[in-house]
C-alpha cells in the first residue's frame, strides 16, 4: 500500500471518529433530557403543599401527588 493511501484511510477513519464521538454526544444529551424532565416534573408536581391529582376520563384518580395521598390518609404505591 502507498504512504499516500494510508493517508487517504487514515484520514477517513479520524474523520469517522470525530463523526461517532459527535453521535455519542447528542445520544448522551438525549438520554440525560428525559432525567432532567422527570426531576423537574418531581418538583412542580409532588414537592408542592397542595394536593394536586390527575383523573381518567371517567374521574378515576389516574394520579396523585404526596399532599393528596397525604391528605386522604393513601399510600400512593
Amino acid at each position: 500500500m502507498s504512504p499516500e493511501a494510508r493517508r487517504l484511510i487514515l484520514h477517513d477513519l479520524n474523520v469517522h471518529q470525530i463523526d461517532l464521538e459527535m453521535q455519542n454526544e447528542e445520544l448522551r444529551a438525549s438520554q440525560a433530557a428525559p432525567d432532567i424532565l422527570l426531576a423537574r416534573y418531581f418538583d412542580l408536581f409532588d414537592l408542592p403543599p397542595v394536593g394536586y391529582r390527575t383523573l381518567s376520563k371517567q374521574g378515576l384518580i389516574f394520579e396523585a401527588n404526596l399532599s393528596a395521598a397525604t391528605m386522604v390518609a393513601m399510600s400512593r404505591w
